[in-house]
């Protein structure tokens, strides 16, 4: 199997027609749809969230009841552990 070069790669993407390379996607009025300033439609943006939560609902319907909160307290608690760790290590360091 012969693995192409980065070089050799891009010189076949440039050559390929009607596609610009690092081209971005338009949208509906020919304006970029990524970028700083750009924002999804507001109904996207509502089933996106709508999704969101139908997934996490259907994640936690796996786990017996009660998983969910021990989960996050025992984030919490690694986290602090860590902060503490981190609060040692700097301590070291400024002896």
């Amino acid at each position: 199997m012969h693995l192409q070069t980065p070089q050799r790669y891009n010189r076949r993407r440039k050559g390929k027609k009607g596609q610009k390379e690092g081209a971005m996607p338009e949208s509906k009025e020919g304006r970029s749809t990524k970028g700083p300033g750009r924002r999804l439609p507001e109904d996207t943006r509502e089933h996106l969230q709508a999704a969101r939560r139908a997934f996490r609902e259907s994640v936690e319907a796996l786990f017996p009841a009660g998983y969910i909160e021990k989960r996050k307290v025992a984030r919490r608690e690694a986290l602090l552990a860590a902060r503490s760790l981190i609060d040692h290590a700097l301590e070291r360091i400024a002896e």
